[in-house]
């Protein structure tokens, strides 16, 4: 909220989609025994739609003819929220930065922005990002040098 609030935001919201993700999410994912490659399971995944329904639910109801996500090209996260946003709101126009050669162009990937910010954030030495989900944990470890990822 503060670092919204900081950046100048008008609205904010912050919700608690456990109850939906749980039930509309990861009990048709266990029933299905979605596992990727045998040995994944989809926490990261499934959370993308669950996110971006809310979003959309949202954008709705402010009359918001934009969303966007700060995915980037390299994996199947921007595929999962875009799906689901044109999905559920066809006329919504979707800002990807990732997707726009001016950034794609200056930042190729979470390295450069990282690398970016260490002008800004002198502290930022090591940072590590993680996503808490139900039923998983994904942690990426990165550092000036390089980005390592633990799943």
């Amino acid at each position: 909220r503060k670092k919204a609030e900081s950046l100048g935001a008008k609205k904010i919201f912050i919700e608690d989609l456990r109850k939906e993700f749980v039930e509309d999410f990861i009990w048709p994912s266990v029933q299905a025994n979605a596992v990727y490659e045998d040995r994944y399971l989809m926490g990261t995944a499934i959370a993308r739609p669950c996110i971006a329904r809310r979003q959309v639910e949202i954008a709705r109801k402010e009359g918001a003819q934009f969303v966007s996500h700060g995915a980037t090209g390299k994996g199947n996260d921007q595929i999962r929220f875009e799906l689901t946003c044109y999905a559920l709101y066809p006329e919504v126009k979707i800002i990807s930065p990732w997707r726009i050669p001016e950034f794609y162009n200056r930042f190729r990937g979470r390295k450069d922005l990282m690398e970016y910010a260490q002008v800004f954030a002198t502290t930022m030495h090591n940072a590590l990002i993680s996503q808490r989900l139900f039923v998983e944990i994904s942690y990426e470890l990165v550092n000036k040098r390089k980005i390592l990822i633990f799943q």
